[in-house]
């Protein structure tokens, strides 16, 4: 039966006995493809074929070459052949912790003898096995730099325009002075950082050595994923979380995701994966990733878990609280952590790069990145970012929705509309540190005139080539926006490889 049956290599169907065909184990005949990132000397003790599957499928026609009998797993070990007839695909557990749960896929294919058919079906049933491949292949190779440096120029129509935003250059206090030097920069940005802590809530003291328990770990592909629980506040932990630590001795650059859940940026979500699976994708390019998610003290809509801050800024000292425990981490590069997120996770990650000065980068998607109260999802006003009252029980908080006579705004997004500030003064914080927008449904060319007051200071502090946006249609985050995201954090987390 051997000569009908078949694994893939090089992305090529190849029949039995492939090429470099092994003979020699502790166990014969037969054959073991280890799978990507599997350690080769946890497989089946049978002849262990040097050559990994490019797909994790392994089949066989019938003697009329009409029909394909075919298996696949996800995760899986390797796949098997055995004696007399009898091939196979080998789930993957990787260790159970009492009372842990995992899910295994498996299918099982009797099709006609049509090759692509069958392909098209394997990768609707498992599209993680194809993106994990193409990262392998190096198919998803991030934007060149060279490339990259034409969205860090407003394009034609908005460039100097600088709008009706309040000045940066231009001190609130100090008799209104102008901001001449890198030195009234320090006492103007001062003030700005001061005046959004007191409106907002003042962050408690930070921690200085976060604690983090290791409950599980798991070796993927060239990573180990381990889940974690993490001190975000004091005596407040969180989790389960999963942190991803590349193969190899380190220190790594690292990066901190923000967004719902960390299952979702960690890879584990089939519906996320090549989009908002920010954290797989880092470690697959040699990153060190955190992915926090909104669980227990960082569950925005439980305003007994901020106290006396608003929800957002809560958020960001979560996120700096985590970036001090990536920093005293000796597998971390401590000046080289950064961060991005999404939407809401977009928004958290620019609140905590803004008001956090170790974050050393920074990528926010499509958070909106000004007020904009006729778009529904640049939703500041709400009670779980800046619109709580804390004078107001929970179940008394303003009704979701924008901001209308009848629904009007509250908490400290009242006060800052009111006194005329708006997030441009937060973007200016960054600076002199680099910072991508990567825009779509909520962030469009015409933010360009907020980003340019960040840009002419820049300017001011000798620095070009410092704020960037990229565009889509559409919020959610596409192939191409996430591989100019990944460039820029390659870019500036790190120089030594570019």
């Amino acid at each position: 039966y051997l000569e009908k049956c078949f694994v893939f290599l090089d992305d090529k169907l190849e029949r039995f006995p492939t090429r470099d065909w092994a003979t020699q184990a502790a166990y014969t005949p037969g054959q073991t493809w280890a799978a990507p990132g599997i350690d080769r000397n946890d497989v089946n003790p049978r002849p262990l074929n040097p050559h990994t599957p490019s797909k994790g499928l392994i089949g066989c026609f019938s003697e009329d070459e009409s029909m394909i009998l075919a298996n696949a797993f996800e995760p899986y070990q390797e796949l098997f052949q055995g004696v007399i007839t009898c091939i196979h695909s080998d789930f993957r557990i990787g260790g159970l912790d009492p009372g842990q749960t995992k899910k295994i896929r498996g299918k099982l294919y009797i099709v006609p003898a049509d090759v692509d058919a069958l392909l098209e079906r394997y990768h609707r049933d498992f599209p993680e096995q194809s993106h994990r491949q193409a990262s392998l292949d190096g198919e998803n190779e991030d934007t060149p730099w060279n490339e990259m440096e034409q969205f860090f120029v407003a394009p034609a129509e908005y460039q100097a325009q600088l709008g009706d935003y309040r000045s940066l250059l231009t001190f609130d206090t100090v008799g209104k002075n102008p901001v001449e030097t890198a030195e009234d920069w320090k006492l103007r940005r001062e003030e700005i950082r001061d005046y959004w802590q007191a409106v907002m809530g003042r962050w408690p003291d930070l921690l200085e050595q976060p604690r983090i328990r290791y409950l599980t770990e798991e070796h993927v592909e060239s990573f180990t994923r381990h889940t974690v629980e993490v001190e975000v506040a004091k005596d407040k932990f969180v989790g389960p979380l999963y942190l991803l630590i590349p193969d190899g001795p380190g220190p790594f650059p690292a990066v901190i995701v923000t967004w719902y859940n960390s299952a979702d940026s960690a890879g584990l979500t089939e519906e996320q994966l090549g989009t908002r699976d920010f954290g797989i994708q880092l470690a697959r390019r040699g990153f060190v990733a955190l992915c926090l998610g909104a669980t227990n003290g960082v569950d925005v809509r439980r305003p007994d878990h901020y106290d006396s801050m608003q929800p957002l800024t809560y958020l960001a000292y979560t996120a700096a609280n985590s970036c001090n425990l990536l920093a005293n981490m000796p597998q971390v590069r401590a000046d080289r952590i950064g961060i991005i997120g999404h939407s809401y996770g977009g928004k958290w990650a620019m609140f905590a790069s803004c008001l956090y000065d170790k974050f050393a980068c920074a990528v926010w998607s499509d958070p909106g990145i000004v007020w904009k109260e006729q778009d529904r999802n640049a939703n500041y006003w709400e009670p779980w970012y800046l619109g709580n009252d804390f004078d107001l029980p929970a179940d008394q908080q303003r009704p979701p929705g924008v901001v209308t006579s009848d629904n009007p705004r509250t908490g400290a997004y009242r006060n800052l509309i009111a006194e005329h500030h708006n997030l441009h003064e937060l973007h200016a914080l960054m600076a002199p540190r680099p910072f991508l927008v990567s825009g779509g449904e909520q962030d469009r060319p015409d933010h360009w005139i907020a980003l340019n007051h960040t840009v002419e200071l820049n300017k001011l502090l000798g620095y070009t080539g410092r704020v960037g946006m990229t565009m889509r249609d559409g919020h959610s985050p596409t192939a191409e926006s996430n591989r100019q995201a990944y460039s820029f954090l390659e870019h500036f987390l790190k120089p030594n490889s570019r």
